[in-house]
């Protein structure tokens, strides 16, 4: 079982299209659309652009036997990756460093000198 994950789409699944995901407070929830009042108003509508992380890492981690699992672009935003942030972090210890060179790190410290 699996729910496709199309940005500005409901999360709707099911051989007959009839399940849905929906935010119960801060928790998912499977619901079947004409049971108990629920209409495909009620359902969760997928927004991949969003920056908080929060229902794009429980989209994630759905798992059956409870949930179907989430398949297509759960999160696409404009963000800086990893490696350019740990490369500019980097470059940020460098600039602030005294030393510069071999010799530097070799003269740093205590040093002495023997006659």
């Amino acid at each position: 079982m699996q729910v496709k994950c199309v940005h500005g789409q409901p999360l709707i699944f099911g051989k007959n299209r009839d399940k849905g995901i929906r935010l119960n407070g801060n928790q998912l929830e499977v619901v079947k659309i004409g049971e108990n009042g629920i209409t495909e108003k009620d359902i969760l509508v997928h927004d991949k652009t969003t920056e908080d992380t929060g229902i794009h890492m429980m989209l994630a981690h759905m798992m059956p036997p409870h949930f179907p699992v989430a398949i297509g672009v759960i999160r696409d935003v404009k963000a800086p990756t990893f490696n350019d942030s740990l490369d500019q972090v980097i470059e940020n210890e460098k600039a602030a460093s005294k030393i510069k060179c071999m010799d530097d790190l070799l003269n740093s410290g205590s040093t002495w000198t023997i006659d």
